[in-house]
């Protein structure tokens, strides 16, 4: 039986969505990843699949996609997946009136949404800081995912298939239609997929600084409770998020909503941050994160920035000031500049770029994937 070959440049969150469900179509899959092991953005995140951070539209659209094939591949990968949905606290008077108005505004569009009370936070979700708590909103879409386990997973999964290979170690030098070069090695394929998030620009340097592309360095900390076994239960975040998510600006209170925070909490604008936090399967806490944009990061974690984090998640939960730091790291990956929320282009003949998916590649990798791969086979 002829299988037609593809190859993928990068075994991240990207390249391995590529992976699965070219493997389902009947492809022969050659994985090449410069380093041992995926060490990028995909396994430095929080492992949210985030339906209810996107806009109405394509974006959330394939958002949703991509949590039907998250729910089935972890199924089937034995990838632990909690089916968990989302919890947005609002503290201050212009977070509660745009949630109010928000939440209207998504139930028209059919999402699962409701407003919680104080009170409702409180039985709920005991571990959640009600002093000075307005309400807050109960989305029910959202997933989470241990990223580094899931990544772990899904390569566990893929190398139990005959057609899937994977080349570790492998940087890949050059790439012309239908062939990629790398030190020892010549690899030829039907289609060439480039999945290679923040380090497309040791491939191509001058593709890269022609698009409306910029870097984003990430800080973000991992931490445990010694005392108890407690479950959150739900991913949480504050009004800081409400002015991250593109969704959010559909109300017409946004604009309030940020005037006030500019003015209530500067440092924390001035450095991209917004704090959520989210317990993984295994019961330890991911929190973040800030963002920091430019074409050059230094490799340096800044201390005042985990201490604005810290302090805003004490003022979200209860038992935090007792959790202990056990990890500190940043991230890296690649984000449009312009209304576009990927980047996905036939840059040579059978040869497609797949990158610029910004801080969405959990939430967007599958169902972007599926529409590329559906465009061209």
């Amino acid at each position: 039986m002829h299988h037609p070959k593809a190859i993928i440049v990068g075994a991240g969150i990207a390249g391995l969505s590529l992976a699965c469900l070219l493997e389902q179509k009947g492809f022969n899959v050659d994985i090449l990843e410069k380093d041992a092991y995926p060490t990028g953005a995909s396994i430095r995140n929080f492992g949210m699949i985030w339906p209810i951070g996107q806009p109405e539209g394509e974006a959330y659209n394939l958002a949703m996609r991509s949590r039907e094939l998250w729910i089935d591949i972890a199924y089937r990968a034995h990838i632990p997946l909690l089916q968990t949905g989302s919890l947005h606290l609002a503290y201050h008077l212009p977070e509660w009136e745009l949630l109010q108005e928000v939440v209207g505004i998504f139930q028209e569009q059919g999402r699962q949404v409701e407003l919680l009370q104080t009170q409702d936070i409180l039985q709920t979700y005991p571990m959640v800081q009600t002093e000075h708590l307005c309400g807050g909103m109960r989305s029910h879409e959202e997933c989470i995912v241990n990223p580094r386990e899931a990544i772990t997973g899904l390569i566990d999964y893929l190398n139990e298939k005959p057609l899937v290979h994977f080349h570790w170690n492998t940087p890949v030098c050059w790439v012309e239609p239908g062939k990629v070069y790398t030190r020892n090695s010549l690899f030829a394929a039907d289609v060439i997929f480039l999945a290679t998030g923040a380090d497309m620009h040791q491939l191509f340097p001058q593709l890269v600084s022609s698009q409306p592309l910029i870097k984003c360095k990430l800080q973000m900390l991992s931490l445990k409770d010694g005392l108890s076994d407690e479950r959150l239960g739900i991913p949480v975040c504050g009004g800081l998020s409400l002015l991250h998510y593109r969704s959010f600006q559909a109300a017409s209170s946004w604009n309030r909503l940020k005037n006030f925070l500019e003015q209530k909490k500067p440092e924390y604008m001035q450095h991209g941050i917004h704090v959520m936090v989210a317990q993984m399967p295994s019961g330890n806490y991911i929190v973040g994160d800030s963002h920091e944009y430019g074409n050059h990061m230094d490799p340096f974690e800044r201390m005042d920035v985990n201490i604005l984090i810290l302090e805003e998640l004490y003022r979200m939960l209860l038992p935090a000031r007792r959790w202990q730091i056990t990890e500190t790291w940043h991230g890296i990956y690649l984000k449009m500049t312009n209304d576009s929320f990927y980047w996905q282009e036939e840059i040579m003949p059978g040869t497609f770029v797949y990158n610029g998916l910004g801080g969405a590649g959990m939430t967007l990798s599958f169902g972007l994937a599926e529409k590329l791969i559906q465009s061209i086979c």
